[in-house]
């Protein structure tokens, strides 16, 4: 934009030193790694695209404390760009507290943060600026600081950096409503706390959304994420750019696996969709494998698959086919097993069919050798 007035680069949930408790050792400190990768790539844009105002929605750290390492290379991010004001909202998972990373660490000058469950500014003249915005002092904030909110009309740009739910009224974090937001009359409210990538929503000059997290850090948060870069120009017109940044991303996938025989054609289906979806190294993928096939298949795991990935989660909600009238005719244990579970595996309720096939699957592998499900 030509003729912009301000720069502003929002962002929120980055959730710095999540401990990443369901990955081996190795990758969950990968992991925290990649977060912190993230944010310092954050800071690098910030500085090249001579951004004025960085607005942290909230969730910066995962909890109240962080490890000094994090801490400190926060800091060096900030006074790295010194021309830069960055505003800090702090969420649920952050929240402020005398013993909170806010209230115990000093930061630059040209840093602020938000210190009060009630609404409260920060007035920029240099930039013609207000930036609107609160703090949870606890985990939880029932109240909403916009009922009743009026910004002041001076002629200034109006910005709100806030960590909210609006998707409940009744919600512990902080309920608010988009209509809340449309009455006070930001020109753009950077919100935070949904971690999904949101859309930019406008409504008359007012204009929202959420950023999401810029890097994944569960299968609830799939995709490439990233931050915005909002253009607010002198004649009033905004522009709001998505920018991706994750460096990984969570994928979730189902692999249709019927007519597999053996496990090494179930594993060639596994491979073929990995290529086709072009998952990488950059993939954390939990596969989910379905249809129709042999109760003596064992899936003992997919180490090629799992070699060109990040990370691979597999869930088994495959159903067995069986040839009833081989086992009924069977005269070893196979068979018993068989004719034992037949009332169960014919019964009219979905969950006992299941349960029943299950139980089959376990006990025909297990006969073979082998255990289904082991991963």
């Amino acid at each position: 934009m030509k003729d912009r007035k301000l720069r502003i680069f929002h962002t929120a949930d980055i959730h710095l030193d999540t401990p990443f408790s369901r990955l081996d050792l190795r990758k969950g400190e990968a992991r925290r790694n990649d977060l912190r990768a993230t944010f310092t790539a954050m800071m690098l844009y910030v500085r090249r695209m001579e951004v004025d105002i960085v607005l942290l929605a909230g969730d910066l750290f995962d909890d109240g404390s962080a490890t000094r390492e994090t801490v400190d290379l926060m800091i060096r991010e900030f006074e790295g760009a010194k021309r830069c004001k960055f505003i800090i909202a702090p969420g649920n998972h952050d929240p402020i507290s005398q013993g909170s990373v806010y209230a115990s660490k000093k930061f630059p000058d040209n840093v602020y943060i938000f210190k009060d469950t009630k609404l409260s500014r920060f007035e920029f003249p240099d930039l013609g600026t207000d930036v609107y915005g609160w703090a949870f002092t606890t985990p939880a904030l029932t109240e909403n600081p916009l009922i009743g909110a009026e910004t002041e009309q001076n002629g200034r740009t109006k910005l709100l950096c806030a960590h909210c739910d609006t998707t409940s009224p009744i919600s512990r974090y902080c309920p608010v409503s988009e209509g809340d937001i449309v009455r006070a009359g930001f020109d753009y409210a950077a919100l935070g706390h949904i971690h999904k990538k949101g859309e930019i929503k406008r409504v008359d000059n007012v204009r929202y959304g959420y950023s999401g997290a810029p890097e994944g850090r569960s299968f609830d948060e799939c995709g490439v994420l990233g931050a915005y870069l909002i253009d607010i120009g002198y004649n009033g017109e905004c522009e709001c750019d998505f920018v991706p940044f994750s460096r990984r991303r969570y994928e979730i996938a189902e692999c249709d696996l019927t007519g597999a025989l053996t496990l090494e054609e179930a594993r060639e289906k596994v491979n073929a969709l990995i290529e086709a979806k072009k998952y990488a190294g950059d993939t954390i993928l939990r596969l989910v494998l379905t249809g129709a096939v042999s109760p003596e298949i064992s899936f003992d795991g997919f180490p090629e698959a799992a070699q060109k990935l990040f990370d691979l989660e597999v869930r088994d909600k495959t159903v067995p086919t069986f040839d009833g009238d081989r086992l009924e005719r069977d005269i070893t244990i196979r068979g018993a097993l068989y004719r034992t579970l037949l009332p169960e595996l014919t019964s009219a309720d979905e969950e006992t069919r299941r349960t029943a096939a299950d139980a089959l699957r376990y006990g025909l592998a297990t006969l073979n050798g082998t255990v289904p499900g082991e991963f």
